[in-house]
């Protein structure tokens, strides 16, 4: 038996223009050959020329014992569109995707007389011919294949490969928002690519690309995680506020060793669970103003948002200062969310941290305190190295809103005044 397989979604050779196929030709005559060998093992199976490399539009169809090959196919009919969910493709490997397709078609083509042959498929015979039409017509059908899932594949670390495989079980298992059974489950699947994630009062918390999880879908969300990846290591984080969940997703795909204790009592556990991240996700108790009860801990990363309990009143520069203490001393920042600029913040902070960063977005602004002023252009193209390994575009263009206050006696640009 043949030792050709079906070839990996990156190989070169899937990329080659497709052309018509001929009994004539000597490509075509090989591709039989060898899909004929291939099927022998399958009783119901369709194969493409392309799949093997050879860059002809050939299908292949095996049914109980006898393989038809069909020229030069065409999609005539289709019925009973429905979702395919966690659709696994012969050259994706470990990958799934939700994906709109046909539960019964009728192919046309020639048979190997030349003659007109008409075709019909269904069940998942329909779907496996349907991935071998896009490799004959689409100029890039693996181009949904994202920087998430390229970490996933290209990672020798059992931990990353188990996160996205939990991962991608639970969005591909989400019903629809409109499915009765959503009403009990805290994610949900808004169309092909996003899903939802509820708290566990089921109050929606948050938005995900199913597909690359990496990338958050909200523009504050991507602003956040622009900033956390500028002024910050990513290993620990303390999260006082029920808000930007999709951004710890996030980053707990970016660094699967990071970990995130939270004080929000409303917090998204139960969707958290699904996707496999609560050994990495634990509950910080807190005193009546959602405070941690314990600070002892260093972290990399602290977050809340301005209308948090701890910054109102006359205690918010004590509890700054607390924060503040429980921020690793190299490479930690304090991060506060606001709808609006906040100047009375902006100054208690002041009092707080030696330097303050800013960073507007469309729905407000991030306020930044650390131990020491930053060098945005280290900062910056920190963010710009991470984005481009990964494919996380989305959050580099807030880089240009970001700035540093000067501390006193200084102005923007560190220098003396």
């Amino acid at each position: 038996m043949t030792q050709i397989q079906q070839l990996a979604f990156d190989d070169p050779r899937l990329r080659l223009r497709v052309g018509a196929a001929s009994t004539g030709d000597a490509l075509t005559r090989s591709a039989m050959l060898i899909l004929d060998d291939m099927l022998d093992a399958h009783r119901e199976k369709v194969l493409s020329a392309p799949s093997v490399g050879i860059p002809v539009r050939l299908l292949s169809i095996k049914r109980a014992d006898r393989v038809q090959h069909l020229l030069n196919p065409r999609l005539t009919t289709a019925g009973e569109i429905r979702m395919n969910r966690g659709e696994h493709h012969p050259q994706t490997g470990p990958l799934r995707r939700n994906v709109w397709r046909a539960r019964k078609i009728t192919l046309t083509g020639q048979d190997l007389s030349g003659r007109d042959q008409i075709i019909a498929l269904d069940g998942d015979l329909a779907i496996q011919a349907q991935q071998g039409l896009d490799l004959f017509d689409k100029p890039r059908p693996f181009d949904w294949i994202t920087g998430s899932h390229m970490i996933w594949l290209r990672s020798d670390k059992p931990e990353v490969k188990a996160r996205f495989a939990n991962m991608q079980a639970a969005f591909f298992a989400a019903p629809d928002r409109g499915d009765p059974k959503a009403a009990s489950v805290p994610i949900r699947a808004l169309g092909s690519d996003r899903v939802e994630f509820l708290d566990d009062a089921m109050r929606p918390a948050g938005v995900l690309d199913a597909l690359h999880p990496l990338q958050p879908v909200a523009p504050d969300d991507q602003a956040l995680l622009a900033a956390i990846i500028a002024m910050t290591t990513l290993r620990s984080a303390l999260w006082l506020s029920p808000m930007a969940a999709p951004v710890i997703v996030s980053l707990l795909s970016l660094v699967a060793r990071a970990r995130v204790r939270h004080a929000a009592r409303d917090w998204p556990r139960n969707a958290f669970g699904l996707m496999g991240l609560v050994p990495s996700v634990t509950e910080a108790a807190t005193d009546q103003d959602g405070m941690p009860l314990d600070l002892s801990e260093r972290h990399d990363i602290v977050v809340l948002a301005s209308d948090h309990a701890a910054l109102g009143g006359t205690d918010r520069i004590a509890n700054l200062r607390r924060l503040g203490k429980a921020l690793n001393g190299h490479g930690g920042a304090l991060f506060i969310t606001a709808p609006d600029p906040d100047a009375e913040l902006m100054r208690a902070m002041s009092v707080v941290f030696p330097a303050v960063a800013t960073l507007p977005h469309e729905g407000g602004v991030i306020l930044i305190g650390v131990h020491s002023r930053p060098a945005l252009d280290n900062a910056t193209a920190r963010v710009l190295a991470i984005a481009g390994q990964h494919e996380i575009d989305g959050i580099t263009r807030h880089l240009a809103a970001l700035s540093v206050s000067a501390p006193t006696g200084q102005d923007q640009d560190g220098s003396a005044t």
